[in-house]
């Protein structure tokens, strides 16, 4: 379990699917507080001042200040700007979805492959363990009986096509046992 949680966290990390979703879910919520703030009309001030250094007919020698704020009537306007913060916020809440989704699906593939793993390494050890070992005493027993004339050469062939038939298992869950942890790499982006 803590294996798969690890490897859950890795992959997470260094997986782009979801991390890809969070980052679109934050760029929608950053549009959709962009669309609210757009939503009130922005107020100007400004100010100026004019020196006047000629004369003119209708004014002569008036410095000018002005100030002046000026705000924008929104006319028609239907609220946009609500609705593109509430289409914002539900493409914000699809994108965390999805990242969701994507995680629960790498946590599954991962258990899957942890379960195959520890199946057949758990295989691999039997027959090293057991089944090999016990396949070449009864080998040996089947040749030493052979020697002494106690039983006839089909019971050391037997015995023999028997061990060449555990080995080859075994190899064929040696390769079945690398090819998960490869596959387990790959789904974390180990290197």
């Amino acid at each position: 379990e803590s294996v798969v949680r690890a490897c859950t966290v890795r992959c997470l990390e260094a997986t782009l699917g979801p991390e890809a979703a969070r980052r679109e879910a934050l760029v929608q919520e950053q549009a959709a507080r962009l669309a609210r703030s757009q939503a009130a009309p922005d107020l100007t001030l400004w100010a100026g001042y004019r020196i006047r250094t000629q004369a003119t007919a209708m004014a002569s020698d008036a410095d000018m200040v002005s100030v002046g704020v000026s705000a924008p009537i929104p006319v028609a306007s239907g609220g946009k700007a609500g609705r593109r913060a509430d289409a914002a916020l539900q493409s914000a809440q699809a994108a965390r979805l999805q990242a969701q989704d994507l995680t629960r699906a790498h946590e599954g593939e991962l258990r899957a492959l942890a379960s195959a793993w520890a199946t057949a390494h758990d295989l691999a050890v039997r027959h090293d363990q057991v089944l090999l070992p016990a396949a070449q005493r009864a080998l040996e027993t089947s040749l030493a009986e052979y020697r002494v004339g106690r039983t006839g050469f089909t019971s050391v062939y037997e015995a023999q096509v028997t061990l060449l038939e555990l080995e080859g298992e075994r190899v064929d869950l040696a390769a079945r046992t690398h090819q998960v942890r490869a596959r387990m790499g790959a789904l974390v982006a180990e290197e």
